[in-house]
């Protein structure tokens, strides 16, 4: 049995662990980084990015895959973009070659590559996780976003909701 990968775009996202630079001279595809707290009225941010990524329907898009809603909300509430230099495929397969020069099999990979990961109790709005889930008799993981005790996921028909018990594993967003 091959790893679960993404719901949505059977991908994800990771650390480039190469030395050499890829074909644009990038050194870094994912670069984690030390993600620091959150900026005071994150609040903002997080309901208007959520309000768009929740109308937009997933897409093999960079801002419409499931792993651009957590890395559009990093970026707002705390100012680090984990997703720097790799908003760049507009297909599947651009999606997947991304993916496999990053090393990561999974979007679980990707956020615990990084995010803290943090127990779903301590989840709070703003934050990440995981969903397990079968489709077509074959696992798969899905990113979904923290709303409060529901999470939201993107399909191509448009938003799903989950309660945040349901997921696999959850991430935090900004340091606690």
């Amino acid at each position: 049995m091959s790893a679960p990968r993404c719901g949505r775009c059977r991908t994800s996202i990771g650390v480039a662990l190469r030395d050499r630079p890829n074909r644009r001279g990038e050194f870094m595809i994912w670069t984690p980084k030390n993600i620091p707290a959150r900026k005071p009225g994150w609040e903002r941010s997080f309901v208007a990015i959520m309000a768009r990524h929740v109308a937009t329907p997933f897409a093999w898009t960079p801002d419409a895959h499931c792993l651009a809603a957590p890395a559009e909300l990093c970026l707002a509430m705390t100012g680090v973009d984990p997703m720097r230099g790799f908003r760049r495929y507009r297909t599947e397969t651009g999606a997947l070659r991304a993916m496999k020069a990053a090393g990561f099999g999974t979007v679980e990979d990707a956020l615990a590559a990084t995010f803290l990961e943090i127990p779903k109790l301590l989840a709070r709005r703003g934050d990440c996780g995981v969903l397990a889930q079968e489709v077509d008799s074959r696992p798969w993981l899905t990113s979904f976003v923290v709303m409060g005790a529901m999470a939201v996921g993107k399909t191509e028909r448009g938003p799903v909701y989950v309660p945040v018990e349901a997921l696999k594993r959850t991430f935090a967003i900004g340091a606690y």
